[in-house]
């Protein structure tokens, strides 16, 4: 029965990671300068990991620099597993990697959870997941000295004109507002926690670090627009997953989530630092396991959203006029 188990796990694991390759194979597929990579991809499913990590061919006959005004990346960074592939494909196309890494995050996280189902844990194989994809970003970013570009990095201007992220500590406190209950097993509870905190980081980062930024060099308003409702239409899963929301609940959600997303993008854009949205973002999700999900569809509960809606957007605005115009994005770095 135990050789049996694993099995089942190897037999699991091999099928989430050649979906995720077919995926990622997918959007590359849709970019013109892409075929190469999304060539060597399609015969990933044949290959060892290591094999296809570490002998991808690379060359200039295959993948030369077409543009030399593109970000310089330091050399030799991020030589381990993935990191060429990553390296390669962000010189290539900014907002290519973008999507990527979009959908890569989806795909697995998608089939972290149902892993979870298999072992048992609540938000076991999802922790863990987000947390790997968390720590090879965090490399990726900081390796190639982009950690300015994408705000991990303290504010450039004074907690003062951030009205000193007053308003920003109650939306942390929303999950709160109707009342506290805790309804997941403590190992549930812990791992739910840890891994809400690493998807608050790997979340601000590809939306609206990669996704954001790679947007702005063209045109800095669609690009605001479009990070703030890709992350409010990314809960729309939430509808499909069997979490047993209504669709009143998932439409508040799905509205609460853009509005955040309006407010988070502003903060960057006019900050210059990520880490008051990743902060805010993380908080709320760790808190959520607290969350008196019972009284969702109370008066209370539908007043609470607006007013969550509310104060994120009256926050959006105000940080419109109080902190200092960003520098329009350099079109030239693309």
């Amino acid at each position: 029965m135990k050789q049996r188990s694993s099995l089942l796990w190897v037999e699991y694991a091999q099928t989430a990671v050649h979906k995720a390759l077919s995926c990622v194979q997918g959007v590359l597929l849709c970019t013109k300068r892409s075929t190469v990579f999304a060539a060597l991809l399609s015969d990933a499913p044949r290959r060892s990991p290591a094999n296809f990590f570490f002998t991808v061919d690379m060359s200039e006959n295959h993948m030369r620099e077409t543009d030399d005004s593109r970000l310089s990346l330091r050399s030799g960074a991020i030589d381990g597993i993935g990191g060429r592939v990553m390296k390669r494909l962000y010189q290539r196309s900014e907002l290519t990697f973008a999507i990527v890494c979009i959908v890569v995050y989806v795909v697995v996280q998608s089939a972290a959870l149902s892993l979870d189902e298999l072992i048992g844990v609540p938000y076991l194989a999802s922790a863990v997941a987000c947390a790997i994809q968390a720590g090879l970003l965090w490399c990726f970013v900081h390796k190639n000295g982009l950690s300015e570009r994408y705000g991990l990095q303290a504010p450039r201007v004074s907690a003062r004109q951030f009205l000193y992220y007053v308003p920003l500590v109650i939306l942390m406190t929303r999950n709160f507002w109707n009342g506290v209950t805790i309804s997941l097993p403590w190992a549930g509870m812990v791992c739910t926690m840890v891994g809400m905190l690493f998807v608050g980081f790997v979340e601000e980062l590809i939306f609206r670090g990669f996704l954001f930024k790679a947007m702005a060099r063209s045109n800095v308003n669609p690009a605001i627009i479009v990070s703030s409702l890709t992350f409010g239409l990314g809960h729309i899963v939430n509808m499909f997953n069997g979490n047993g929301a209504g669709l009143v609940e998932n439409l508040s959600q799905i509205v609460g989530a853009i509005a955040i997303g309006f407010l988070f993008v502003m903060m960057f854009y006019r900050g210059g630092s990520l880490w008051p949205c990743i902060i805010a973002h993380a908080v709320i999700n760790a808190t959520s396991v607290f969350s008196a999900e019972s009284q969702a569809f109370s008066i209370g509960g539908i007043m609470a959203s607006v007013v969550m809606i509310g104060i994120a957007l009256a926050y959006a605005i105000v940080l419109m006029h109080t902190l200092p115009k960003a520098e329009a994005e350099d079109s030239s770095h693309e």
